[in-house]
Formats: structure tokens, sequence, C-alpha cells
């Protein structure tokens, strides 16, 4: 199991992009990509950060549904989640790059996507323990918390 500090910076990065996404949804009139993306990112993070906390096998992947998987190996309760994990999916690759499709997000797509990825972020976040978003403060204590630790040679 990795140490808190490390489950703390995924969820702090995962809180920025839904943040990030959240906030800028109410009164964007387009850029609806880079609101879907920030959205399929937070959800990334709150799974990886959930494969940290429960010390499964952690692989650079961005498909959301193999991440859902490793972490239903834990939990399967977690597997509740994949039609929300299958619809955030797309906004990782498709919208991002030009293709065969040229994929353009909608309003609806982006607010869609921030009711799937809120989903995911308060049952991660109810797995994990923690219901609120993490703070720069809260990150900075445990790191010196960790500091002290190493310092004092008790790992």
């Amino acid at each position: 199991m990795a140490h808190k500090l490390v489950v703390l910076e995924w969820l702090y990065k995962a809180d920025e992009d839904f943040g990030f996404a959240k906030l800028s949804l109410p009164d964007a009139k387009n850029y609806f990509n880079q609101i879907c993306f920030h959205f399929q990112q937070a959800a990334k993070k709150y799974l990886k950060a959930y494969i940290v906390k429960s010390g499964l096998k952690f692989e650079k992947e961005h498909d959301l549904v193999k991440l859902l998987k490793i972490c239903a190996i834990h939990d399967s309760s977690l597997a509740t989640l994949e039609e929300d994990c299958r619809f955030l999916n797309p906004f990782y690759f498709e919208i991002r790059y030009p293709d065969q499709v040229f994929a353009v997000c909608t309003r609806d797509q982006a607010e869609e996507a921030y009711k799937r990825v809120d989903e995911i972020r308060n049952l991660i976040k109810k797995k994990i323990g923690i219901d609120r978003e993490i703070t720069l403060e809260e990150i900075g204590k445990e790191s010196r918390k960790v500091d002290r630790i190493l310092k004092e040679g008790k790992i």
C-alpha cells in the first residue's frame, strides 16, 4: 500500500481537473472538448488514487474501463461505474486530435460528463474515506510528516 501522501497527491490532481472543468462549464459557449478532456482526466486520476490506496498494480493507462477493472479486483461494487467510464473514455483521444472522424463535444456531452465524473468522484472518495476536496495545505502537512520520518530514519 502506498503512503497516504501519494494518494492525496492523486486526489489533489483529480480535484484540480474536476474543479477546472466544473467552473468552466456554466459560462462556456464553446471549448467543450477541453472541458470533457479535463473531466476524463479527473476520472482517470480518481481511479488511480484508488489503485494506489488499495495497493493494486499501478499501470500507465488511459483507458478508464481498464483502470476500473483493476479497481474492481479489490472491490467488485466499483463495477457499477463501468458505463460512466465508457462514456468518458472517448474524451481522452478522439476529441483531442483530428482523425478519420472529426469529433467535437457539445454542451450536452460536457454536462453529462460532469454528472458521470461526479458519480465516479463521490464513490471513489467514499471508498478511500475522504469526503472533501484535497488542499495544498493538506499535501504540505503530509509531506512534512514524510520528511520527518525520513530524517529520523524510520523507513
